[in-house]
């Protein structure tokens, strides 16, 4: 059995675009992790900012004793939204990667595949 000579070369290329695809995915899985991040960054950033407002705006140890209170308090309810939402994104992320996964993983197979039978088609 001889081996058609192009059939490495499509092989590789073949291979070669799956890496990239799966690069890909990678990045994109990054970039929504980042923004995300971002998003949580700056409703903490805004609610700070509100919180420093309402305790410099303090006029006595009642008003103060009430705004350190609110602020623990709302900080909680914030990281436990916060950890929700990051855990919905992950689960949600995680399986659209799966997803795109198996499809670039079946691509790569189907590609594969057409170009060995191809060669044993034409090389053999």
């Amino acid at each position: 059995m001889s081996l058609d000579p192009d059939t490495p070369f499509a092989l590789y290329q073949t291979h070669l675009e799956l890496i990239l695809r799966l690069g890909n995915l990678v990045q994109e899985g990054s970039r929504r992790l980042l923004s995300d991040s971002r998003r949580s960054i700056d409703r903490v950033a805004a609610a700070q900012r509100s919180e420093t407002r309402r305790i410099q705006e303090a006029r006595d140890w009642q008003d103060l004793q009430a705004a350190s209170t609110t602020f623990a308090a709302d900080a909680l309810a914030r990281q436990a939204e916060d950890f929700h939402r990051f855990a919905e994104h992950a689960v949600a992320s995680q399986l659209e990667f799966a997803g795109h996964l198996g499809e670039a993983l079946a691509e790569w197979q189907r590609a594969t595949t057409g170009i060995l039978r191809a060669n044993l088609r034409t090389g053999a």
